[in-house]
């Protein structure tokens, strides 16, 4: 059993999601799709600053941050866990609105689909304007990806 009872896919979410819609992961839920792994959350923000260590803790936290990784050492660490979590997807946001995460998220699809031969739905929007945003298209889009990977 999965941790959903009707769990059908294991996802890898990549990317920034559009924060003012973020009931599509509830759709995809409905699906059978759960979001197994995300690498936004791989920030460490969650590490504090010592302020009787300041520059240890900063570099720790600094460092710690799979965004300042090497591209290879990222790579190995995105392949590694879809392993480890056995995702059967990539879900990846691509928003223009961040510049940060988009070039990297494009290079871990092309690795995922060559490594791991892991089929990909990409989903376009800006993470915080909804005025170009539709939840008819984006479940249409969900729907299509679902249907095509037998669910």
């Amino acid at each position: 059993m999965g941790a959903i009872p009707d769990e059908k896919y294991r996802l890898l979410v990549d990317g920034l999601p559009p924060w003012y819609s973020v009931g599509i992961f509830n759709y995809m839920e409905q699906l059978g799709g759960v979001g197994a792994l995300t690498i936004y959350p791989m920030m460490s923000w969650h590490l504090r600053l010592d302020p009787k260590k300041s520059v240890e803790s900063f570099v720790r936290k600094y460092a710690g941050c799979i965004m300042n990784f090497p591209h290879l050492a990222k790579a190995e660490t995105v392949v590694q866990l879809a392993r480890e979590y056995r995702v059967d997807t990539n879900v990846l946001f691509d928003s223009p609105a961040c510049k940060g995460t988009g070039g990297e998220s494009y290079a871990f699809k092309l690795l995922l689909d060559e490594v791991l031969k892991l089929p990909t739905l990409l989903l376009q929007g800006d993470l915080c304007d909804p005025r170009d945003y539709s939840d008819v298209e984006m479940k249409a889009k969900i729907d299509a990806f679902f249907e095509a990977l037998g669910g």
